[in-house]
């Protein structure tokens, strides 16, 4: 359904352990209008309106014991009979999405380039709900190269059939493709009582996060959002996933250094290990904290043991 990384996707499961044999009231067959409502755009959790847009996709879904997939093919912008392109000619390809949860769901994972050179990864994840008229839900791009170049941008999504798919338009009537099946990093999900102590065990922080995972489909290649609130308002770090352990590498901020008084500049480096007996959700996990300075000095500002236990609900 979506992308092919202009708008970049493959709709599959997010935090739960269930598989997809619930079914929508409504298949979706047909030619759907995706419109991203770009005035509502956030950036790391705060308000960074830009331009809205909007795709066009022929859908077709299917049914079985085992769930519900759609096969969905973009569309050239202005003529909904004929296929998309990418500008080296290559023609779209069908993506598949799965119903998990009460929703439809994609992700996509490509390498992505920052302006600043570093190389890193791109991971997109559609979410969209079936209503009466149409399907709400969210887009959520997330890039991660250098700890500087980090970026979570996340804006409303609505999808509303316009119309039959042209004859001359080759989509498969059904999925050519394994069940979907869940994926254990999938499930760091919900409230967590992040809790973080020093070397010698003293307690020296503890707060409330909330965490949301999502993967490519029937992979372990995922992205899990952490979300808080800080004295400026809202904050998400996003962490992937990668030999068996999230870890997220960011910006912190300036900061000034002991002593001189000079300007430093801070890293995170925050990292959590999937339990051996992991299950969905995880109730509880563990890993550390480490916060560098650099600039006018060079340092360990913070170096934590971190402890997360999921709160009930």
């Amino acid at each position: 359904m979506l992308l092919a990384l202009g708008l970049a996707a493959a709709l599959t499961g997010c935090g739960t352990d269930q598989e997809p044999k619930e079914q929508p009231t409504d298949l979706l067959n047909g030619v759907y209008t995706v419109t991203v409502q770009g005035d509502k755009l956030t950036n790391m959790g705060r308000p960074s309106p830009g331009k809205s847009w909007s795709r066009q996709y022929a859908v077709r879904t299917s049914c079985a014991d085992d769930g519900c997939t759609q096969l969905a093919l973009r569309l050239r912008d202005d003529d909904p009979t004929a296929v998309f392109t990418e500008p080296d000619g290559t023609p779209a390809e069908p993506m598949v999405a799965d119903f998990v949860d009460g929703s439809w769901q994609l992700v996509e994972q490509t390498d992505w380039t920052c302006s600043d050179g570093s190389v890193g990864l791109q991971t997109v994840q559609w979410s969209l709900i079936p209503g009466e008229d149409a399907l709400t839900g969210t887009r959520i791009d997330v890039r991660t190269a250098s700890p500087e170049c980090v970026v979570v941008l996340e804006e409303p999504v609505t999808m509303t059939r316009t119309g039959d798919i042209d004859a001359g338009i080759d989509l498969p009537e059904t999925v050519d493709a394994a069940p979907w099946q869940p994926s254990a990093p999938a499930g760091l999900t919900g409230s967590y009582e992040r809790v973080a102590t020093d070397s010698e065990g003293a307690e020296v922080d503890r707060a409330t996060v909330d965490f949301r995972s999502f993967c490519v489909r029937n992979s372990d290649d995922c992205v899990a959002l952490k979300r808080f609130q800080d004295v400026d308002g809202p904050v998400v770090v996003p962490f992937l996933f990668e030999s068996g352990q999230w870890s997220a590498q960011f910006n912190a901020g300036e900061a000034e250094c002991p002593g001189s008084g000079s300007p430093g500049h801070q890293l995170m480096y925050e990292q959590y290990a999937l339990p051996e007996d992991a299950t969905t959700p995880i109730q509880s996990l563990t890993g550390s904290e480490l916060v560098t300075v650099h600039g006018g000095c060079a340092g360990v500002m913070r170096d934590f043991d971190l402890a997360l236990q999921r709160q009930e609900g």
